[in-house]
C-alpha cells in the first residue's frame, strides 16, 4: 500500500511539473514570436520623432577584433542617435553601456559619434551599466531633474522591453526609434545574427521580469535603491 501510495504521489508530480513545463514553454514560444514580428515588421521609414529632452543610446557591446570599438550593433545605434541629434531631435545624447574593463561601449559609441560630427558638449556618457535596467537608471540620473521626455534608440526587438523599463522610471513620454539598418550586402565578421539577439531577447524578457520582482519585494523589505539597482549587473 506504501509503494502504491508512493507511485502515485510521484506520477502526479510528475504530472503537474509537465504541465508547469509545458505552459512555461508557451509563454516563452509566444514571446520569441511576438519580438521576432517586431524585428521583421518594424517599419524603417518612420519620420524622425519631435523633440525630446534627450536621446538615449542604449549599448550593444565592443567589437570582438577590436576592443576599442563598438560592435556592429553598437555603431549603427551610436550613429542613428548622432543623425537624430543634428536633425533636432534632442539638445544631447547619453550614450550608455559598460564593456570591458579597459574600454566602456557608451565610450566607443560617443568616440565614434563624435567622429561622425556630434558636437562634444552634446554627449552625456554613461559607463557603468550592465542591462536595460541600469542603462535606464545611471542615464536618466545625468539628466536634468526636469526631464520629461527621452528618445530611446536600439534594435525593433529590443525596443519593447527598454519602453516599459524607461516608463518604470517615471518619465511622461518615451519615444522609441529604431537604429538604422544593416545594409551592407556582406555580414560584418563581428556581427551576431538577429536569430541569436531575438533568441537572446526572448530570454532576457523574463528575466528582467525575475529580477524586477525581486526589485519590488527588495523595496518592501526596506532594502536601499543603489543595492537594488546593483542586483541587475
Amino acid at each position: 500500500m506504501a509503494g502504491a501510495s508512493i507511485k502515485t504521489r510521484v506520477q502526479r508530480f510528475g504530472l503537474i511539473l509537465g504541465q508547469v513545463i509545458a505552459v512555461l514553454f508557451g509563454l516563452w514560444a509566444m514571446t520569441l514570436l511576438l519580438i521576432a514580428a517586431t524585428e521583421i515588421f518594424w517599419p524603417d521609414d518612420r519620420p524622425p520623432p519631435a523633440v525630446a529632452d534627450a536621446i538615449i543610446c542604449l549599448g550593444a557591446g565592443l567589437s570582438h577584433h577590436d576592443r576599442q570599438l563598438p560592435g556592429p550593433a553598437s555603431e549603427r545605434r551610436a550613429l542613428t542617435c548622432a543623425a537624430l541629434q543634428a536633425a533636432g531631435a534632442a539638445p544631447v545624447v547619453v550614450f550608455s553601456g559598460a564593456g570591458s574593463p579597459d574600454r566602456a561601449v557608451a565610450d566607443a559609441m560617443a568616440d565614434l559619434a563624435l567622429a561622425a560630427g556630434l558636437p562634444p558638449e552634446a554627449i552625456l556618457r554613461e559607463p557603468a551599466s550592465h542591462s536595460t535596467i541600469q542603462n535606464a537608471a545611471f542615464s536618466l540620473a545625468l539628466l536634468d531633474e526636469g526631464t520629461d521626455r527621452v528618445i530611446v534608440v536600439s534594435d525593433p526587438f529590443h525596443l519593447p522591453r527598454a519602453f516599459v523599463i524607461f516608463k518604470a522610471f517615471g518619465l511622461n513620454e518615451v519615444v522609441l526609434h529604431a537604429a538604422a539598418p544593416m545594409v551592407d550586402p556582406v555580414p560584418h565578421p563581428d556581427d551576431r545574427s538577429i536569430v541569436w539577439w531575438v533568441l537572446r531577447e526572448s530570454v532576457a524578457i523574463w528575466f528582467n521580469l525575475a529580477r524586477a520582482t525581486a526589485y519590488g519585494a527588495g523595496g518592501m523589505l526596506g532594502i536601499d535603491r543603489e543595492t537594488r539597482i546593483a542586483w541587475f549587473n
